[in-house]
């Protein structure tokens, strides 16, 4: 039995030195590096934390709410680098940690507290590295923080494990990637829930030839069953399973490789069933075609096409666009390009067609004054769009995504949208209208903004936003655009600038269902930015900007100006101001903010960092007052592996009625070694 194992330990030592040879990559030296195994380095960290989470929102007339969360943590973590006989066939990255929590709460509805015992773990296990044929397999535990829009920190439970393998270039004609992967997150608190598990397999290709030529393909399947969302409302199992396929190819041709072709393919499905409604699928097609000549070093032309296809259950549209133009440029002199361009937009399901064509010239002229430098500009478009409704002139549109931007308005992408829209949803639980987001109308424009105490939604998330807007009906109109510009940079710090924008549209043909726009647009100012002695720097801008239209004309005066100064301590302190105005003629929805921004960013000692933000702006030109106050202070300290930092944070949004007020604290004290 003795002599059968050393027989097969000896010819697994023979089988796996073999296989290290066979590569041209392993030298003789590197053949002392064999051992069964080493362990080649060590490093970790020990870290306490303090969290405290505080969040009231009040409303004049109505009920009161709080939220308050301290919490400690200690955390202990380690991680080796391994290896097994040899670098070059397994080394292994190994570690875990253990996390213990322990937190209070107190809210208007109770209090509560309970610990907690969590672990990390990574085990990397990677095969072959620096061979072309390299396999890996990882499995990761972690528990990092989720952040809402309540001022809440709660911690969640991530596991992804899976392998990936590839075939590389010379031992495989083409590049193959292989990658497998699951992904489970689970995790709640202050209002959210997060329950998701995704599954995602894929395969890349690639390759290059020829000197400079490429060609990738890829195939991604991925499945997410989730059950995350706001826990103040229903939650509804989602499942989406998306497949794609990409294709992408360069090519160079032309003894200098004047001539550059790019293309790309994109193929997707997807299939969204939610738990207790109809299944959906999309089918999405988009490919582009983008080539560039370059004719002589001043001289180049280009030639694009686009293509996007989308195929919904409910709407199934097309947009192409083409563009072929040439350009020109000097180092200093004239520069400009000339195209002409087409693009047709059609639904299948409403039996919509806009198409428009026309061209397009821009021409710039730069040269040096006395004194300073000389920017002119000059763009004229044509255009003729060509349109018919089918049985209605009502268009729906499925899903925009909108980033909302806290209390500024972002408008939707379609002008002259019927209000009230359809559906707001975020993780497919839909939102409401004066409680989570605001809509507002100026002129043919409709905005959304978040609401202070929405309990569902944070300020800066992205929502999918499902409407209908008015396309203008049957008709064929000309659009007639002209832009002016100038640009004056004088004595190296005076900057004086005007633009004049002008459009005009007039009807060929039928009778539009909404209004045509001309514009005419002047805008005039001027920007400073001194540096004066021991540091200091003081800058300033004004402009004045008056559009004349149709549909909502508007006149808008800004002011801003910031100086930074040097401070003792090895301190520098920002300071920012702003005042902008804007009258809209035929909107209650105005315009007047007062804003002031400070930073100081101090070394008084030595390892020392100290930071200090301070943000105010209000807004008292529309319907309701607007208002966010914001403080930060922060503390870096180190010394050698030691590090302590600190941050505390407030922010009070206020808007109409309604005020909400968090308050943050983060310290940790952590030691690596």
């Amino acid at each position: 039995m003795t002599n059968a194992l050393r027989r097969t330990r000896a010819a697994l030592n023979c089988g796996l030195l073999g296989l290290l040879l066979a590569s041209p990559s392993l030298s003789g030296a590197q053949t002392a590096d064999i051992t069964p195994f080493k362990l080649t380095g060590v490093e970790g960290d020990l870290a306490t934390r303090y969290n405290l989470d505080n969040y009231q929102q009040k409303s004049e007339g109505g009920d009161n709410t709080y939220q308050t969360r301290p919490t400690f943590e200690e955390e202990i973590s380690i991680l080796t680098h391994s290896y097994a006989y040899h670098p070059s066939l397994l080394n292994m990255d190994l570690g875990g940690g253990l996390l213990f929590l322990q937190q209070d709460f107190d809210s208007d509805q109770g209090k509560n507290s309970n610990t907690e015992s969590l672990y990390n773990l990574t085990a990397h296990l990677n095969f072959l590295e620096q061979k072309p044929y390299p396999f890996k397999m990882f499995y990761d535990r972690s528990n990092p923080s989720v952040t809402t829009s309540l001022a809440g920190r709660f911690l969640v439970k991530n596991t992804r494990y899976g392998m990936n393998a590839a075939l590389l270039e010379p031992f495989s004609p083409v590049s193959i990637n292989l990658e497998a992967f699951r992904f489970e997150s689970n995790g709640s608190g202050f209002g959210t829930s997060i329950d998701q598990t995704t599954d995602q397999a894929a395969i890349r290709t690639s390759k290059s030839y020829g000197g400079g030529n490429n060609i990738k393909v890829s195939y991604l399947w991925t499945e997410s069953d989730s059950q995350s969302g706001s826990t103040g409302l229903p939650i509804q199992q989602t499942v989406t399973t998306t497949k794609t396929t990409d294709a992408s190819a360069l090519n160079v041709f032309g003894a200098n490789k004047q001539i550059r072709l790019t293309q790309l393919l994109t193929i997707t499905n997807q299939n969204l069933d939610i738990q207790q409604t109809p299944s959906t699928e999309l089918d999405d097609l988009r490919y582009s075609y983008d080539m560039r000549w370059t004719h002589t070093p001043r001289t180049r032309s280009f030639y694009q096409y686009r293509l996007q296809k989308s195929d919904r259950t409910e709407v199934n549209t097309t947009n192409r666009n083409v563009r072929v133009g040439a350009s020109y440029e000097q180092e200093e002199g004239w520069k400009g390009n000339f195209d002409v361009h087409a693009e047709k937009e059609d639904q299948d399901t409403t039996d919509f067609e806009r198409k428009v064509y026309g061209t397009l010239g821009v021409a710039g002229y730069t040269r040096k004054i006395r004194n300073g430098s000389m920017d002119l500009g000059v763009a004229v478009r044509v255009d003729q769009t060509d349109q018919s409704t089918g049985s209605t002139d009502i268009i729906q549109v499925i899903d925009e995504p909108v980033t909302l931007n806290g209390t500024t308005p972002v408008p939707l992408q379609n002008p002259f949208v019927i209000t009230p829209v359809d559906v707001v949803t975020l993780n497919q639980q839909p939102l409401t209208e004066g409680v989570d987001y605001a809509l507002r109308v100026i002129g043919s424009i409709t905005e959304i903004s978040w609401l202070p105490g929405s309990p569902n939604i944070n300020p800066t998330d992205t929502v999918l936003v499902t409407y209908n807007y008015r396309s203008g009906g049957d008709v064929k109109f000309n659009t007639y655009s002209q832009n002016y510009s100038s640009n004056f940079k004088l004595f190296r710090f005076h900057d004086l600038f005007a633009r004049y924008r002008r459009r005009d549209q007039s009807v060929k043909t039928g009778n539009p269902t909404t209004p045509l726009n001309d514009i005419e647009n002047i805008l005039v100012g001027a920007r400073v930015e001194y540096p004066l002695l021991s540091g200091w720097l003081v800058g300033a801008e004004a402009n004045y900007e008056d559009q004349k239209e149709d549909i909502s004309p508007f006149t808008r005066k800004l002011v801003k100006a910031h100086f930074e100064a040097p401070l003792p301590r090895a301190s520098r302190l920002r300071v920012m101001g702003r005042r902008e105005f804007v009258d809209n003629e035929n909107s209650p929805e105005d315009i007047d903010v007062s804003q002031i921004i400070v930073r100081l960013s101090s070394r008084p000692w030595l390892r020392t960092v100290v930071t200090a933000d301070g943000d105010y702006e209000k807004d008292t030109g529309g319907t309701q007052d607007r208002r966010r106050r914001a403080l930060a202070v922060g503390l870096l300290w180190r010394y050698r592996k030691l590090q302590f930092t600190v941050r505390a944070e407030h922010i009070n949004n206020k808007q109409g009625q309604v005020t909400q007020e968090n308050n943050k604290v983060r310290a940790q004290l952590i030691r690596r070694f």
